[in-house]
């Protein structure tokens, strides 16, 4: 039975992994075993229509089935790694990464599936969401930056593609948990799931 999604941790390498030694790879086909959703990361860039304006500091995310979550920046700490908040309706903003609204780089927010007691965590709507959803990310100024999912994918357990972590190419937003099957053995599941969603629009807080 899952005790809790598993502390994701970013590793000194730059790769967020789910406990235990990590083994990076690169963006690339052969690092995306399972199609869970629609297109490759790498061929997930800007609409047309998306014009950046000035970044914020992100602070909370919404979208449809439930998902809702106040966002804490989390970098590393002295063991190397990242934790998202444990605490109901959170989850955790990578600070190195790129925030809301930026022209580039990967907006990265993790959150846990479920918690140690069993109950569905912050995140676990992820699965359900469908391609075409809009996910509202208000920046800490007010204004709302709206992405649109475009792929969810499900990668080995520790082999998420370096590029997550890069404040470097076309923006969009990765919303990062636990997925596949839990491993009773390892004590941990044997996936990570991660959302991909490109940036629509920036509007102002009401």
């Amino acid at each position: 039975m899952p005790t809790g999604c598993a502390v994701a941790s970013l590793c000194t390498a730059g790769v967020l992994c789910v406990g235990g030694p990590v083994s990076s790879v690169e963006d690339s086909p052969a690092a995306v075993p399972r199609d869970a959703g629609a297109l490759h990361g790498r061929a997930v860039v800007p609409g047309s229509a998306y014009r950046p304006g000035p970044a914020a500091v992100p602070v909370r995310l919404r979208a449809a089935g439930g998902l809702v979550a106040d966002l804490v920046p989390v970098a590393t700490g002295i063991d190397g790694a990242l934790h998202p908040p444990a605490a109901p309706g959170k989850a955790g903003w990578w600070a190195l990464g790129a925030s809301a609204g930026a022209a580039h780089g990967t907006l990265l927010v993790a959150g846990h599936v479920d918690t140690e007691a069993g109950e569905p965590g912050t995140f676990e709507p992820l699965g359900r969401l469908d391609m075409g959803t809009t996910v509202d990310v208000t920046g800490v100024d007010g204004s709302v930056r709206a992405y649109r999912v475009t792929a969810r994918l499900g990668y080995p357990r520790q082999r998420l593609p370096v590029g997550l972590f890069s404040r470097h190419g076309p923006h969009r937003l990765a919303l990062v948990t636990c997925g596949g099957a839990y491993d009773e053995e390892a004590g941990a599941y044997e996936e990570d799931l991660v959302l991909y969603a490109t940036p629509v629009t920036a509007r102002p807080g009401t």
